[in-house]
C-alpha cells in the first residue's frame, strides 16, 4: 500500500530529495486521506 511505502521510504532514507519527496506526499496525504488511514 502506498502509505506503507512512503513510510518505509522516508524511514530508510537520508537523501534530501526523498526527504522532500516525503514530505509532499505526507502533506497529500493530509489533506485528502481517507479516514481509514492511521
Amino acid at each position: 500500500d502506498e502509505y506503507d511505502r512512503v513510510l518505509a521510504q522516508r524511514s530508510g532514507s537520508t537523501s534530501a530529495s526523498t526527504s522532500t519527496n516525503a514530505a509532499v506526499v505526507d502533506s497529500a496525504f493530509s489533506v485528502g486521506a481517507p479516514t481509514a488511514d492511521p
